[in-house]
């Protein structure tokens, strides 16, 4: 199945109407427009941008069976870009091209693709009304963060039935903390497999890759981000690791000693960190 770029929303909503419905386990592909809803992509200069179609989200996506208190599974299959993307900073636009895995910047730097999604996320609690793409929380959204790439499998808490899966504003190239308030925005065919977990819900988003799984959180500071993403870790990892007589602080020295702390952006309404651990030392 596939969903064209003229169906999408800028806003994360219980209310929205579905794009198209879906039994899970489905696979489906979503195409995006960039995060500026391409209207930078005619060139440079200074153009009138509507700011209230950026971010935009192919979707939703209805998943028939997922309900409140699930978690919906969401595999990256594949991100297919477009041949050049937009950086943009304040007044300045550059359109770079993108060939044979790199991003030409300047003509000097040949930059190797690290494709991402900047936007994925359900519907939030009908209580919390829309939610604007560009705010990350609970239910994801924009929290810019380049683990959630390629292969990588996002565990997203549904909040209400059908869950409403969107995703939108891939970027070719963006590096830890998008301080420049862009990356390298771009089109793209986004494809995903979408399963639901019955009965296990976390507090907030994590990505799991071949080697880590990563906590994501986004508060109002990157403190609070940082120690809820720790936090929440903790009590993953004390669940998967239950059987293993690590005590609390064991699990908390371990987390100290191999885990990671990233910034994922700073840049929107919230901030967003991730806390990354190995998963081998699960089993270890």
């Amino acid at each position: 199945m596939r969903i064209t770029k003229d169906k999408c929303v800028y806003s994360f909503s219980c209310d929205h109407e579905p794009a198209c419905r879906v039994m899970a386990p489905a696979q489906i592909t979503l195409e995006t427009r960039d995060c500026y809803s391409d209207q930078l992509r005619g060139g440079t200069g200074n153009p009138e941008i509507q700011w209230d179609h950026v971010n935009p989200a192919t979707g939703p996506v209805f998943v028939e069976g997922a309900e409140p208190g699930d978690t919906l599974k969401v595999t990256i299959d594949a991100i297919d870009v477009a041949d050049f993307g937009v950086a943009c900073n304040e007044d300045e636009i550059r359109l770079l091209s993108v060939e044979d895995g790199c991003a030409d910047f300047l003509g000097r730097f040949k930059i190797p693709l690290n494709k991402m999604i900047g936007v994925i996320g359900v519907a939030p609690a009908p209580e919390e009304g829309a939610v604007n793409n560009a705010t990350p929380g609970r239910h994801g959204a924009n929290m810019d963060e380049k683990l959630i790439g390629e292969g990588a499998v996002l565990y997203l808490p549904v909040f209400t039935e059908g869950a409403l899966f969107g995703v939108g504003d891939v970027h070719a190239i963006m590096g830890d903390g998008e301080v420049g308030g862009t990356g390298l925005e771009i089109p793209a065919d986004v494809t995903v497999t979408l399963e639901v977990i019955k009965g296990w819900q976390l507090e907030w988003p994590l990505v799991e890759t071949e080697e880590v799984f990563a906590m994501v959180v986004s508060k109002e500071t990157l403190d609070e981000a940082v120690d809820e993403a720790v936090l929440q870790m903790h009590g993953f990892l004390k669940s998967r690791m239950a059987g293993s007589g690590l005590t609390d602080e064991e699990i908390y020295v371990l987390m100290s000693l191999v885990g990671q702390t990233g910034i994922s952006q700073i840049v929107d309404p919230l901030k967003t960190a991730r806390f990354v651990f190995p998963k081998k030392y699960i089993h270890a």
